[in-house]
């Protein structure tokens, strides 16, 4: 018997159907069948998923090559990265490859090459269901592939197992010694499961309540056919909307008793928040980012500090995925071939102020050029603006001239330059008689004594 048939008549397991797609075989213990399909009906789910599908699905590609000394040069990106397939546009295959694998763990991708070199010139996104993933046991070490829907993939030969050459395949958080990685669905299924059970709970309790608000009373004894009449009867003319507040008319000896409604059974959106941002953990998504707004968040002060943290955490680990893929591809593969980069730049950009205020200090400090600080900014280059500016060293202020004291010859009385003029002389004043400076003696005369 050939290789091939001993590996069509192993056994099915659970763990496969599950990866598969496949209802689980038991419910949640809320009562929930959870799967891939199911979950996409949760809304949490779906917010997640389509944050980091549309994420990184439009990241733009960029190619480049480092030699032995660590030089980089920017190289023309594949074809085949750029435009994948002839009619599906390039975010929505990297998009459907990486929702398989945040919803099934294992996203799945047939390489189509070209026949003259081999060269991969397109891609065709694979539903995760119909592909099968083993240790390749005549090659230890590889993986094969096999896709079970010849009526979808007719151009697929199905009678060889696939290679890893044949096969994109972006895989989640694997298990050591696992060639396929773990389906989130089915790790988070009781979680998803006790939300979507809350979620109905709500819709009928709004559709007709927690608990009966009403009873109707009679003393004789009526059979099923009867109280079934009679509630009919009643919900005819009051339930509905256009039936709001109408009085009630009973006849005989019916009577109307309200019921209240416990507090408890009508608290349940607290757990309805409770769970939803239990199932964002499961997708490391902050949930302020799927509409949890109640919740105060801990990513950041800021805008741009917030989407810091969104990348590293939550987005960089599968651009990071992707990346390999791409260059796994590419010529020369990892060893210091031509490598794809994803540029998330944009996924950085904070506000208006502070992407100013980072590219001012990025030209600065001679990180980047003016020119690549106003392309972040989509604005149009400059002349001249595709150089480092280069600023000049600061000048040392030059020191306060000081006035000389001016010191002014002294004039030589004696012998005064030639030419000079006579100076006047000074009068001198008229020397008086030491007795006539002296005052008159006081005489006392008769008119004094009076």
């Amino acid at each position: 018997m050939s290789v091939f048939g001993r590996v069509n008549e192993r056994a099915i397991t659970w763990d496969k159907l599950w990866g598969a797609g496949t209802d689980y075989p038991t419910p949640t213990i809320a009562g929930r069948n959870v799967s891939e399909i199911t979950a996409m009906k949760y809304s949490v789910v779906w917010a997640a998923v389509g944050l980091i599908v549309d994420a990184v699905s439009f990241l733009t590609p960029e190619a480049y090559r480092e030699d032995a000394t660590g030089k980089i040069t920017k190289e023309p990106v594949p074809s085949w990265v750029l435009k994948p397939h002839p009619e599906i546009r390039r975010a929505q295959v990297w998009g459907q490859i990486l929702t398989s694998a945040l919803m099934w763990g294992n996203g799945y991708g047939l390489m189509v090459h070209r026949d003259s070199d081999g060269m991969p010139i397109g891609v065709i996104p694979l539903d995760p269901a119909d592909v099968y993933c083993e240790w390749n046991l005549e090659k230890p070490g590889y993986l094969r592939y096999r896709i079970g829907n010849p009526q979808q993939y007719p151009n697929v030969q199905f009678d060889r197992w696939l290679t890893s050459g044949d096969i994109l395949h972006i895989a989640g958080p694997t298990l050591p010694g696992q060639p396929t990685g773990l389906s989130v669905i089915a790790q988070a299924r009781e979680s998803i499961g006790l939300g979507l059970t809350l979620e109905e709970f709500g819709a009928r309790y709004f559709a007709q309540g927690s608990v009966a608000k009403v009873v109707l009373k009679t003393k004789k004894t009526l059979t099923e056919p009867q109280a079934r009449e009679m509630v009919n009867t009643y919900e005819r003319f009051h339930k509905g909307a256009g039936n709001w507040h109408r009085p009630a008319v009973l006849s005989g000896d019916a009577e109307i008793e309200n019921i209240s409604v416990p507090p408890d059974d009508a608290q349940f959106l607290q757990s309805r928040e409770f769970q939803a941002v239990d199932v964002a953990r499961w997708f490391r998504v902050p949930p302020h980012r799927v509409g949890i707004i109640s919740k105060a968040t801990s990513w950041g002060s800021g805008l741009a500090e917030e989407n810091t943290a969104l990348v590293l955490n939550t987005y960089r680990p599968w651009i990071k995925r992707f990346e390999n893929a791409f260059t796994y591809y590419t010529p020369g593969g990892e060893d210091r071939g031509l490598q794809i980069h994803l540029a998330d730049d944009e996924l950085l950009r904070g506000s208006f102020k502070e992407l100013v205020e980072a590219w001012g200090t990025a030209v600065e400090k001679k990180l980047a050029t003016p020119n690549e600080g106003r392309k972040a900014m989509n604005l149009p280059p400059l002349p001249g603006g595709d150089k480092l500016v280069t600023t000049p060293p600061p000048v040392a202020p030059a020191p306060a001239m000081v006035k000389p004291d001016v010191v002014k010859p002294v004039a030589d009385k004696q012998n005064p330059p030639p030419g000079t003029p006579p100076v006047p002389a000074k009068p001198v004043a008229p020397q008086r008689d030491s007795t006539e400076l002296e005052p008159p003696p006081f005489v006392l005369t008769p008119s004094t004594r009076a």
